[in-house]
């Protein structure tokens, strides 16, 4: 399956969609934190590592958490407002 070209991937980028083609949660969650005014934090290294593709909207950060992380028996605990936890089973 071909990448779409860098200056595609901004463009998709700058309208709040990032595409990613197996690539670890970990990296996912990286590209999702400018767009999250608060803090992600990862408890489990093992789910971090796992890969992912897929189109993600980087606008709802929790929401694209939750579609990354609850296929792998993961969950997504916001704690407050600025604060959300990624943890394993």
């Amino acid at each position: 399956t071909p990448k779409p070209s860098s200056a595609a991937s901004d463009v998709y980028k700058r309208q709040g969609t990032v595409f990613v083609q197996n690539q670890p949660i970990s990296e996912v969650i990286a590209r999702l934190r400018p767009w999250y005014s608060g803090r992600i934090i990862q408890t489990d290294s093992v789910l971090s590592a796992r890969k992912v593709t897929g189109a993600y909207d980087l606008r709802h950060p929790e929401e694209t958490l939750r579609l990354i992380i609850e296929p792998y028996g993961g969950r997504v605990v916001r704690i407050t407002p600025w604060v959300i936890i990624v943890r394993g089973h």
